[in-house]
């Protein structure tokens, strides 16, 4: 068996995976799902900040690339923040 019997990669494919710190007993998970959009992720990256909860990373992934975006979504959450 290869790899590629068992991945396949789907090209257009995008989505984002938000790794949030919760902290005590529930530790770090992922909040991911191909359906959200780049405001959903902001809007859960501005929850998670407004409990005063850590951000691990946020990540961009379109088909077999992956991007570093922690840093705009999280000026975008706070950004929206500052404007309410």
């Amino acid at each position: 068996m290869q790899l590629s019997d068992y991945v396949r990669p789907i090209s257009g494919l995008k989505y984002y995976v938000a790794m949030l710190d919760y902290e005590g007993k529930v530790g770090m998970g992922a909040d991911v799902a191909p359906e959200y959009s780049r405001a959903d992720i902001v809007a859960t990256v501005r929850n998670h900040l407004a409990s005063d909860r850590p951000i691990v990373h946020v990540k961009l992934i379109e088909g077999n690339d992956m991007q570093d975006v922690t840093a705009e979504i999280v000026a975008d959450a706070l950004a929206l923040e500052a404007a309410e």
